[in-house]
């Protein structure tokens, strides 16, 4: 952990323990609040609020503090997810059941194809971006980014 390089250098510098050192920051470390959560995680361990020397705003509660950070962290997962889907242009699969693929398969030699010349019929659609493909009386899943829709 990069941050806690500091106390212990310090600590060496000053000719001090380094090991004793080092508590005040961890119990610092552990009582700063989440940026996702807004509660530190030794709050939410033991279901209450440490005294330190750190600047604190006042923050009101109604006690039901676990219930308030999952939904503080739903929020911002949706809000890291949209952005992501937004930033690499996410979009939903047009697969639908029935649809047939090419399954790209790894190049043994210059000579071999980058796809399988067999094709692939989705038969179960399991998630977004897994299939349960047929192939003769064999299932394979496999991922959507390795398949090429024929039509």
């Amino acid at each position: 952990m990069k941050p806690l390089q500091k106390p212990i250098h310090t600590a060496v510098m000053d000719n001090k323990n380094w090991k004793r050192a080092i508590f005040p920051f961890l119990f610092n470390y552990r009582a700063t609040p989440h940026s996702s959560t807004a509660k530190s995680p030794v709050a939410l361990l033991s279901n209450r609020k440490l005294n330190t020397k750190l600047p604190e705003g006042v923050v009101e509660s109604d006690g039901n503090i676990h219930q308030e950070v999952r939904e503080k962290d739903c929020v911002k997962k949706e809000m890291m997810k949209t952005y992501v889907d937004k930033k690499y242009k996410a979009a939903a699969s047009g697969t639908e059941l029935g649809d047939i693929f090419l399954v790209r398969q790894k190049n043994e030699n210059q000579l071999s194809t980058k796809f399988n010349s067999k094709p692939y019929k989705v038969n179960i659609k399991k998630r977004s971006s897994s299939y349960c493909l047929l192939k003769l009386t064999v299932y394979y899943i496999k991922r959507i980014a390795f398949q090429k829709f024929t039509s």
